[in-house]
């Protein structure tokens, strides 16, 4: 059984400069930090896109979508 991070939790971990990766079909994940691998329920990340607080990057390589807090802005060169 896959542990699921708490709404907030998600929230703070994306403020602090994280990021949620996946796909409908793979399922999402929290990258790195204390959750690291753990379970992002996929209406916390609707909610939040609809919201207008996290914007929505799609891989072209791995064809996972990277989510990330609005204001956080990255170039293509950081995260190579």
């Amino acid at each position: 059984m896959s542990r699921v991070v708490q709404r907030q939790d998600v929230i703070d971990h994306l403020k602090a400069g994280g990021e949620v990766t996946g796909g409908p079909i793979s399922g999402y994940s929290i990258r790195g930090g204390q959750y690291g691998g753990w379970t992002v329920r996929s209406d916390t990340l609707i909610s939040l896109l609809q919201a207008g607080l996290i914007d929505k990057e799609e891989d072209k390589v791995s064809y996972y979508n990277h989510y990330r807090w609005k204001s956080q802005q990255r170039s293509g060169a950081e995260r190579l």
